[in-house]
């Protein structure tokens, strides 16, 4: 006898973004994220070191750093039902920010927890 399928399927790719604004390698884990989440597959997207610096809205960091097209772009992760992208705890201190002022909602979880997050994946990619 077949179980019913759940529709809340654990995310089976793991997007590991690093890179800060103004990055191709940014712009590109943000777009494997997307088409991942077009075709259906669970995705996670976890952004570090300086990739939290491409959530901080215009009006925390200068223009130049980031285009409002970009803060649209991390927008339809939510409009894809992607989870909330994962931030460590650790590098929000580090560049003196908090949840709050970022574009879009994120799960901030110790450095420690991110980590053990990696065992729950079948697919890593790292940007």
């Amino acid at each position: 006898m077949m179980q019913p399928q759940s529709n809340h399927t654990a995310p089976s790719l793991l997007v590991i973004q690093t890179a800060g604004p103004d990055s191709v390698a940014a712009r590109e884990a943000l777009d494997v994220a997307l088409n991942a989440a077009a075709l259906d597959i669970p995705v996670q997207l976890v952004l570090q070191s300086h990739a939290i610096l491409n959530l901080v809205t215009p009006a925390t960091l200068t223009e130049a750093f980031n285009t409002p097209s970009v803060q649209k772009k991390y927008g339809m992760l939510e409009l894809f039902d992607v989870p909330a992208p994962m931030v460590a705890s650790e590098d929000l201190q580090r560049f003196g920010l908090t949840a709050e002022q970022l574009s879009i909602e994120v799960t901030v979880l110790s450095q420690q927890e991110l980590h053990q997050q990696h065992a729950h994946f079948t697919q890593l990619l790292r940007f």
